[in-house]
């Protein structure tokens, strides 16, 4: 029988997500990454926002784009 994990970990809003894992380690790490993509999105416009849940990743790169440009020039 493989060996493994359960796990609770409380989530920013207060509720608990729990999981199971044969590495602890790594699903960690993977939810850190997840973690920071949270915080990343969280800071995007309304409309990238819309792209991204669209699925239209064209969008999503041309309105980074012109945010990149608009940033530049202030």
């Amino acid at each position: 029988m493989k060996s493994g994990w359960v796990y609770i970990l409380e989530c920013s809003d207060g509720s608990y997500y729990t999981g199971v894992t044969s590495d602890i380690d790594s699903r960690f790490a993977e939810h850190q990454q997840a973690i920071d993509m949270e915080k990343r999105i969280k800071g995007w416009r309304r409309q990238k926002k819309e792209a991204l849940m669209a699925g239209d990743f064209t969008l999503l790169q041309e309105l980074s784009k012109s945010y990149m440009k608009s940033e530049r020039n202030n």
